[in-house]
């Protein structure tokens, strides 16, 4: 009996590369996440302009406020009822009105709420701001 010399195969070289299903996979993981950010970012762009909004009208809002509050008791921006700035519109969009209430929450007091809208004094306010103005002296 002779024997035959094994016949052995040469390794194989690891396959370089990868598969077209790999590359496919990896393309639609990625695609997914670009349309997410997609979606995302223009949400927060939107928020940070609103509370951008926000940030204006409250800090004019209580400006007002403070200038109230060291107004004469007396004084015709005092007076009950509905009152605009006459500097409107401030920042060429926002407008800045306030609503006097005689003796409330107690005699000798006013409150004032204090509202400030975008694009017209007729809007839905931006921010407001409620003080009360007691008269003092005697």
């Amino acid at each position: 009996m002779t024997t035959r010399p094994s016949r052995t195969r040469p390794p194989r070289a690891p396959a370089a590369g990868f598969s077209l299903i790999e590359v496919l996979v990896a393309f639609v993981v990625f695609a997914i996440g670009v349309l997410a950010l997609a979606v995302v970012i223009p949400l927060g762009t939107n928020r940070i302009g609103r509370a951008g909004r926000q940030t204006t009208a409250s800090t004019l809002a209580a400006q007002r406020a403070e200038q109230l509050l060291i107004t004469p008791y007396d004084d015709g921006d005092l007076l009950a009822g509905s009152h605009t700035d006459a500097n409107n519109p401030l920042n060429t969009r926002y407008y800045v009105k306030w609503t006097v209430t005689d003796n409330q929450p107690d005699t000798l007091c006013k409150r004032v709420l204090v509202q400030v809208s975008r694009g017209s004094v007729s809007a839905a306010s931006e921010a407001a701001v409620t003080i009360v103005c007691p008269q003092s002296g005697g």
